[in-house]
């Protein structure tokens, strides 16, 4: 159609029809700027939902951690030598030097300085302090030997998660 005969078709209309055509068109309008509205939503909270399981599946590990169990023996002459039994001579104990000689017990085979030095980064720097928590909770434990948990290293705690490969550095 021509630009005429356009013109002649709106003249033709009563000023009624006019607005209730406009009116069609405005309503239609309104329901497509809704239909996109609600699409855009839908789309957003799609990619919300795959951030997410994006976040917890890559991070859901970060709430666990690793122990490695071995026989500590709570020796009285590595924490109290003068069998005092006093809480501030138990809590100044080498707690540390318990966790290497369990390793060192547990593991003889290992003797060279650099391969000790491995063998004790297998365990936690923090499990000395839980030891003397334990010390201090139930100071009957000493002169026994318990298996105790005790928390990895860093480095062995993301090996186990699978996070770094095994024929790796």
């Amino acid at each position: 159609m021509t630009d005429a005969t356009l013109r002649s078709q709106r003249s033709t209309l009563t000023p009624g029809e006019r607005i209730q055509a406009g009116l069609k068109r405005r309503y239609a309008a309104e329901r497509r700027f809704r239909m996109y509205g609600l699409v855009s939503i839908l789309v957003a909270c799609s990619f919300l939902v795959t951030l997410l399981i994006s976040i917890v599946g890559n991070g859901y590990s970060a709430f666990r951690q690793t122990y490695i169990q071995i026989p500590i023996n709570f020796s009285k002459g590595d924490l109290d030598p003068n069998a005092t039994g006093d809480p501030a001579v138990l809590a100044q104990g080498n707690y540390d030097a318990l966790i290497k000689d369990a390793l060192r017990h547990r593991f003889p085979e290992v003797t060279s300085r650099n391969d000790r030095r491995e063998l004790n980064g297998l365990i936690s720097s923090n499990a000395g302090f839980e030891l003397r928590k334990m010390v201090a909770k139930d100071p009957s434990i000493m002169g026994t030997t318990r298996p105790i948990w005790l928390p990895a290293s860093g480095d062995i705690d993301v090996f186990v998660k699978g996070h770094v490969e095994a024929d790796g550095p």
